[in-house]
C-alpha cells in the first residue's frame, strides 16, 4: 500500500501554506485526493506528484523518495 500523507505533511514538503492546497481543490482548479480519512484529504505519492506539477514545483530526488516511503 502506498504512503499516505495529510494536506499539512503535503505543504510541508512542497514548501506551500496548506490554505493554498485547500484553495485549489475548493476552487475545482485541483481535483480532490481520492482518499479520506476521518475527513481529512489523504494523498498518494503520485497525488503529490500532481499537486506539485499544479503549482509548478520541481520535486528534487530527495522530496520525490520521501513521498514514495
Amino acid at each position: 500500500m502506498d504512503q499516505l500523507l495529510s494536506v499539512g505533511q503535503v505543504a510541508r514538503l512542497l514548501g506551500l501554506p496548506a490554505h493554498r492546497i485547500a484553495y485549489a481543490h475548493i476552487s475545482l482548479a485541483l481535483a480532490e485526493p481520492a482518499r479520506r480519512i476521518l475527513n481529512k484529504r489523504m494523498y498518494t505519492p503520485d497525488e503529490v506528484r500532481v499537486v506539485a506539477g499544479h503549482f509548478g514545483i520541481a520535486l528534487t530526488p530527495e522530496t520525490d523518495a520521501a513521498i514514495s516511503g
